[in-house]
């Protein structure tokens, strides 16, 4: 089972920097931070970046979370973090897990998806958000970003994906 955990305004990338330096890899393993492919305009075309699906949240395996907690206790920027990491945390459901999965494959990380627009309802051809278009909830074409609505504990969170939207009518 996968948890959600809140950053508790730590910088994700430094967190990250910090597991990545410090942890034991069994650890490493048991915590994720999904991305996403986003486009950018800059210098006349555009770039891929990668960007976080949960700022300021992180996943880990919740048969980690007792290692990971001591494991944090010597980071001198988590000492808050660390007491509050239980309480801050959402437990993922199954079909949840396998949800977010879905979208972000064994990588972690969610490719670009493409698709079009015809009479007011997204298609989407090829990419994570294949066959899952009613939980767009907004596409920015202009910044070819979609706004998703997607179940996490007994709440709903939005989350962004990449989408370029290739034609409308």
């Amino acid at each position: 089972m996968w948890l959600l955990c809140d950053c508790q305004g730590q910088n994700t990338t430094e967190l990250l920097n910090f597991c990545r330096d410090n942890l034991p890899e069994d650890i490493r393993t048991g915590i994720c931070m999904p991305t996403y492919d986003s486009m950018k305009k800059y210098q006349g075309s555009w770039h891929i970046e990668e960007k976080t699906v949960f700022p300021e949240y992180f996943l880990i395996k919740e048969s980690q979370k007792e290692t990971l907690r001591n494991a944090f206790a010597q980071w001198p920027y988590t000492e808050a973090f660390c007491s509050s990491i239980a309480e801050t945390s959402t437990q993922l459901l199954p079909e949840q897990e396998k949800l977010l999965q879905s979208f972000l494959g064994k990588e972690n990380h969610m490719k670009m998806s493409a698709g079009y627009i015809k009479d007011g309802t997204a298609f989407i051809t090829q990419g994570p958000l294949q066959g899952k278009e009613k939980m767009i909830r907004k596409i920015d074409r202009h910044k070819r970003l979609a706004r998703l609505e997607i179940p996490i504990g007994d709440k709903f969170r939005e989350i962004r994906a990449g989408l370029e939207i290739t034609s409308k009518s």
